[in-house]
């Protein structure tokens, strides 16, 4: 059987992401997604959160949606690619690894992983050069491979990060095999939309604006999206300016990639900022990008250290699936070694890296305005085969932002569902064992000669 494996943010789900799974559900019997919870990449709370994106995922093709630990969301390029590769690898049952990038061209981006992974002399004595120069790691690296490398596969974002998958996949001698997609319609930075195509990016500025984006997302996501609670962008930058007045440097020094240099930026734009961006702006140099700066603030809030983001996947935290998913689950619970975590009860024992989870999702959830907890009372949404009919798995106390209209067809399934609890308890009533009869006393025999 071969099953896909995609690793993807769908911050939201548009049809960029449609196109992609149609490519891949083509040459794959089932498709896995490994996708970011609460937090993303860009270091900033998901557009919508991770249970909604993970049931819009699955009503658009998606099988199966586990989801991406923020230890390694919150990471640079090579840990994040580590990280997601290693979730994909830990399922035992994940063949192939398909990602979009801006040439499409696998054999390309899996000579360049060679060569960076061997990383010659000269490039090594360039990457040395160039630091000295005051140049950030990632830029220093990049420029040193400029000559060894085609420009346009290191330069490009899309093909980078595909050249880390791939990297990953070497490095842990995974038998997975890489597979890059020619993202065709809407490339990552891009700011205008295309013929019903638009990237994240511009899709997340659409919704800042408060504006319509059911042109560039499929129908049945849109329907999710519409009732969604959007984040509350001024409350998050009140509770990150707090929390920066409080803390100082100490607070930064276990932060994995925040270096001091870096930290003494964002501390010295702190009495004068009024929002993140503010600090962004502040303290933005060559060497630190803005995605870091803002990577480094929220792993400070979270607590996540380095030694989290360094270590190997602890289980595998199911968000979404439909039927084939079930499936897929029961193999990976024959084959994987880590536990597959439906709902916190199933942890037998405290995990750093899942407490990390429930501190970014209840910053979601206080910038959405929701009630706490959703981690421990939101089971994994089951589609079942019943067009768009929605049940939860086992059933769970349904969360405000969750709460929707009851569709005909769920009405009607629960009207059968008590049919059949009403049938079974009429059935158990029925053969019930009753207690034996007493035995009544002989008649005395009638006297016939009378």
């Amino acid at each position: 059987m071969k099953i896909g494996g995609i690793i993807a943010e769908y911050n939201p789900f548009h049809n960029g992401h449609a196109f992609q799974l149609s490519q891949v559900k083509a040459e794959c019997d089932a498709v896995v997604a490994v996708m970011s919870g609460s937090v993303v990449q860009r270091g900033s709370i998901a557009a919508y959160d991770k249970f909604m994106r993970a049931r819009a995922a699955v009503l658009s093709g998606v099988d199966l949606v586990l989801e991406l630990p923020c230890v390694y969301t919150l990471a640079p390029a090579e840990l994040f690619a580590k990280g997601a590769v290693g979730v994909l690898d830990a399922t035992k049952v994940v063949t192939d690894l398909y990602f979009g990038s801006e040439c499409g061209d696998t054999y390309s981006l899996t000579r360049a992983a060679e060569i960076m992974l061997a990383e010659p002399p000269e490039v090594s004595a360039r990457i040395k050069e160039y630091l000295r120069m005051g140049k950030g790691y990632k830029q220093a690296t990049l420029e040193a491979y400029l000559g060894v490398i085609p420009a346009e596969l290191v330069n490009l974002p899309n093909n980078l990060l595909g050249i880390e998958y791939i990297k990953s996949i070497i490095r842990s001698g995974s038998k997975i095999e890489p597979h890059a997609l020619l993202r065709q319609f809407a490339n990552h930075n891009d700011t205008s939309p295309s013929n019903g195509f638009a990237s994240g990016n511009t899709i997340r500025d659409i919704l800042d604006e408060k504006k319509d984006i059911s042109a560039y997302v499929p129908p049945i996501t849109y329907a999710l999206y519409e009732r969604a609670k959007p984040v509350d962008r001024k409350l998050y930058d009140a509770i990150v300016l707090y929390m920066l007045r409080l803390k100082g440097m100490k607070e930064f020094n276990r932060v994995f990639d925040a270096s001091p240099d870096l930290v003494s930026r964002i501390l010295r734009s702190i009495p004068d900022s009024t929002s993140v961006d503010d600090i962004i702006t502040k303290s933005y140099s060559r060497q630190f990008s803005n995605a870091r700066i803002r990577r480094a603030i929220l792993s400070m809030l979270l607590e996540i250290d380095g030694e989290l983001v360094n270590s190997a996947p602890q289980y595998l935290r199911v968000l979404a699936f439909n039927d084939k998913g079930r499936e897929i689950l029961n193999k990976i619970g024959k084959k994987s070694k880590l536990p597959i975590i439906t709902k916190a009860a199933d942890f037998k024992e405290p995990s750093p890296m899942f407490e990390a989870e429930v501190r970014a999702t209840e910053l979601s959830s206080v910038c959405r305005g929701v009630k706490r907890g959703i981690d421990f009372v939101t089971s994994p949404y089951y589609i079942t085969e019943a067009r768009y009919q929605i049940t939860d798995f086992p059933k769970p106390p349904i969360p405000p932002h969750h709460t929707m209209k009851i569709t005909p067809e769920e009405k009607a399934a629960a009207r059968r569902a008590a049919l059949k609890e009403q049938k079974k308890a009429q059935k158990k009533k029925k053969y019930k064992k009753k207690p034996a009869a007493k035995k009544k006393a002989a008649k005395p025999a009638e006297n016939k000669a009378e």
